[in-house]
């Protein structure tokens, strides 16, 4: 989707909701190239067919390492596992 492969990058954040259509899957990814993006897509209700990408848009999310109160923030976690990976 967008150019990018279920091997090209992580996803970071994943939810569901039903739909009158099927299934809006809600999410984040983190590409290869370290950019960061929200996504809400609408599958059929078996979810094997993309019926419309509502939105793919990309964001700057916090990236820190001693945030206080929960430590690492998740993008700096799927940054870590990325470099891990890559």
């Amino acid at each position: 989707m967008h150019g990018h492969f279920k091997d090209s990058g992580i996803l970071i954040r994943l939810s569901d909701m039903p739909d009158q259509e099927g299934t809006l899957w809600i999410g984040s990814w983190l590409a290869t190239n370290n950019t960061f993006y929200e996504f809400e897509v609408l599958t059929n209700q078996a979810s094997t067919k993309i019926i419309e990408v509502e939105s793919w848009l990309e964001v700057d999310p916090e990236i820190s390492a001693h945030k206080k109160g929960i430590g690492k923030t998740p993008a700096y976690i799927a940054l870590e596992l990325l470099s891990e990976h890559g």
